[in-house]
């Protein structure tokens, strides 16, 4: 295997840790889900360096790019995973909120917190598709 196929099976084995479904990971990368899907199964032994720098960013890892490239995972699965679904709940909750204040039957920001605790417990208990997707 060379120094290539290694960094992408090492991306996408952080892919497959996050349960980040390849659909999830071209649209927060940017990058088409066929590029994605020839480059993570090796098919692709190229890569611009700014889809490698995209998908790297997606994934919240670093890439060194030389003869022996490597990922730097700068946060581990967990902690990314936990920052991701705190960002999808407090827009979550935003919502919850924003509907409850056009109803004029707004709620104190304690009940909104629990909400927004509820609802990060929840994505990491789900799916990847849930907690990753849109």
């Amino acid at each position: 295997m060379n120094a290539t196929d290694r960094l992408f099976a090492q991306l996408d084995d952080r892919r497959a840790r996050l349960d980040m479904p390849k659909t999830d990971l071209a649209r927060r990368a940017r990058v088409s889900l066929p590029t994605i899907r020839r480059l993570l199964s090796g098919h692709e032994k190229r890569a611009r360096t700014d889809t490698v720098a995209a998908i790297a960013v997606a994934l919240g890892v670093q890439v060194r790019l030389s003869d022996r490239s490597h990922v730097y995972e700068s946060s581990k699965v967990s902690a990314f995973r936990e920052l991701q679904a705190r960002t999808k709940a407090r827009r979550l909750t935003r919502l919850v909120q924003g509907t409850m204040a056009l109803e004029a039957e707004a709620v104190s920001a304690d009940v909104l917190d629990e909400i927004e605790e509820k609802n990060v417990h929840a994505l990491l208990a789900g799916s990847g598709r849930r907690l990753w997707g849109e």
